[in-house]
């Protein structure tokens, strides 16, 4: 991916999105997620405890401040409505 890649006035993304970038947070995604308890049953897709890591790692890298806030509330709203109560 190079700048041209880039819609022209995203000052946001154009500060975070580098190849470098990119390529070095895939390298310690990969390097952090080898152990196989981060693979469901089958043991080639990722698990709910994987998928949460990424999200966690990619929201601090490209989301912009406001954007992490919504998400984190997001996230608290779907388990409040997900919550049974025992009786």
């Amino acid at each position: 991916m190079t700048s041209h890649d880039i819609p022209h006035g995203n000052s946001f993304v154009e500060e975070r999105l580098s190849v470098a970038q990119i390529t070095e947070q895939w390298n310690n995604l990969l390097h952090r997620l080898r152990d196989y308890r981060f693979y469901a049953d089958d043991l080639m897709h990722p698990n709910a405890q994987a998928i949460s890591y990424i999200w966690e790692k990619f929201g601090a890298v490209f989301f912009s401040p406001q954007t992490q806030a919504k998400a984190q509330a997001t996230e608290k709203e779907q388990k409040r409505q997900a919550h049974r109560d025992i009786i």
